[in-house]
């Protein structure tokens, strides 16, 4: 049988059938070149010696995969895998896990693990390993920026070398996909002991690609692994180079310094098209992009604010004068086409009414804001910024915009939003299902946890109480309704300000292969090939 859906997981028998389900996913070769034994042989000496070059806008702040979860994941991708993976289709498939299944209380969720892996240090991969890495997510010494998700997790037992159960409190349908998530991707102990708190540093996982060096705003490398399990890369190198500037991204993929280039501005894509020994490709996303406010203290704690200000902004000019129409104007607190999530009557641009809802709210004579950026997260990002800044003047609001290095940003928004009253932060959030969505930005439980990345401070008791029961409801009929009245009240409560709605736009030199882009714009590597 072939991998499911989420949805078909949700509807077969309360996700009971799982493991049997999935089981044969684990023996399909994904991605492979067929070829015959002699020649591929032949190939793969030439390849292997060749460097596979991936470029994106953003400079790592950890290559710890729960503290690095920003938009550089090719890099992390390549070095380290979860129990699950996401496929291009949406199905959550084995990876170092080969199958699961659920408890008849739905409390506890039993994975098998793959024998014979081992660390890029030589050791082996283990239920211990499992354990050890949700251990160290947990560890408040460690900055896990989306731990807030993974606080259903109330036990992780090893049952022997290759079994590992969970034990989550509420019972939870979509524990097998949050697995996937980068957070979960499994680090070796020993490293961690070795290096403590510079693991991130000196990364060691399991997968394809093995950590070579990091060169701060220049390129993080990384080696073929030999002892990989699964079908190898049929390159000797893979390097991620952060560009920030768009322009400087396009120069790279033009010359061939860079065989992939991730965020191109919207405006280089028409002449992209038309470049000779290139293809570009614009896919729908699963991210979107957004101010995140400090909502714990005026002004942003007062909803006809946050209301307001996001009446002030004109999404639909931005989209088409600053992203030429590679982009979606956000009318949902989900993520626009994802299951589960729904779109309301939007907050339509009205400098006028937004003009008096401020004044309304004390703030007549205006207000003064700081808005955070790290530029080249996205492409446009900073002209978007500019524009809220002038849409925002408009309506007397004086925005101050601070731009700073990515770890920086993250530390920012992570801290205590009382803090940091007046402030916001330019943030992305990619969510490949609607609870992993909901719960991390808008349940009080995960908006106030230390270190989280989106630490807004916002809180309803109403919106907790609809989450609360949506997560742990298995019926997806019943779920529906439960999701939409959370999202229909968190609409009205506008707890961020909401920009736009991403589409992927990437470009690759001709006859590059062996990889995919998901739609939540994460590159996965598998066996990379080079273009001519």
């Amino acid at each position: 049988m072939k991998p499911l859906r989420r949805r078909e997981l949700l509807k077969q028998g309360v996700l009971r059938s799982a493991a049997a389900v999935l089981a044969a996913g684990s023996r399909a070769v994904p991605f492979a070149i067929l070829r015959s034994p002699a020649r591929a042989a032949a190939a793969a000496a030439i390849e292997r010696d060749q460097t596979f070059v991936a470029v994106d806008g953003t400079e790592p702040n950890s290559l710890e995969p729960a503290v690095g979860t920003g938009p550089f994941q090719a890099i992390m991708n390549a070095m380290f895998e979860g129990l699950v993976a996401w496929n291009d289709k949406g199905q959550v498939v084995p990876a170092l896990a080969t199958s699961w299944k659920l408890s008849q209380d739905g409390r506890m969720w039993t994975f098998t693990l793959r024998p014979g892996v081992k660390f890029h240090d030589g050791t082996l991969f283990t239920a211990d390993s499992v354990k050890a890495t949700v251990d160290r997510m947990f560890d408040k010494s460690v900055p896990a920026t989306r731990r807030g998700n993974y606080l259903l997790i109330k036990d992780v037992t090893p049952i022997d070398d290759y079994t590992v159960r969970f034990t989550t409190d509420p019972p939870n349908p979509d524990f097998p996909l949050l697995m996937a998530d980068v957070s979960a991707k499994i680090v070796s102990p020993g490293a961690v002991k070795m290096y403590g708190q510079d693991f991130g540093r000196n990364p060691v996982g399991t997968g394809p690609f093995k950590f070579e060096e990091w060169i701060p705003n220049d390129h993080v490398s990384a080696t073929i692994n030999p002892d990989y399990w699964g079908p190898k890369p049929r390159v000797r190198r893979f390097v991620y180079r952060p560009i920030p500037e768009g322009s400087g991204r396009v120069v790279v993929l033009k010359t061939g310094e860079a065989d992939i280039v991730q965020n191109l501005p919207p405006a280089d894509v028409p002449a992209l098209r038309q470049t000779a020994g290139l293809y570009v490709r614009t896919t729908p996303s699963q991210t979107i992009a957004e101010l995140e406010t400090a909502d714990t203290k005026p002004p942003f704690s007062e909803v006809h604010v946050r209301q307001a200000l996001n009446m002030a902004i004109d999404q639909n000019a931005i989209i088409k004068g600053i992203m030429k129409g590679f982009a979606q104007p956000l009318h949902s607190p989900g993520i626009p086409g994802i299951w589960g999530s729904y779109d309301f009557a939007p907050f339509r641009y009205d400098p006028n009414r937004a003009r008096q809802m401020l004044a309304e709210a004390g703030y007549a004579s205006g207000m003064n804001v700081t808005v955070n950026l790290t530029r080249g997260r996205w492409a446009g990002d900073a002209q978007v910024v500019q524009a809220v800044q002038g849409y925002w003047a408009n309506v007397g609001v004086h925005m101050t915009i601070r731009e700073m290095a990515f770890a920086d940003l993250l530390a920012f928004s992570s801290s205590d939003p009382d803090t940091r009253p007046g402030t916001a932060t330019c943030l992305l959030k990619g969510s490949p299902y609607i609870d992993y969505h909901l719960y991390r930005m808008y349940d009080s439980a995960a908006t106030n946890v230390p270190a989280t990345q989106q630490r807004t401070g916002y809180s309803n008791p109403e919106v907790d109480k609809l989450i609360a029961a949506e997560r742990s409801t298995f019926d997806p009929e019943k779920r529906l309704p439960i999701l939409k009245q959370a999202q229909q009240i968190i609409w009205q409560d506008q707890p961020i300000i909401y920009l736009l709605q991403l589409v992927n736009i990437w470009g690759a030199r001709q006859g590059t292969s062996g990889f995919i882009v998901l739609p939540t714009g994460d590159f996965v590597p598998h066996q990379l090939q080079r273009g001519p």
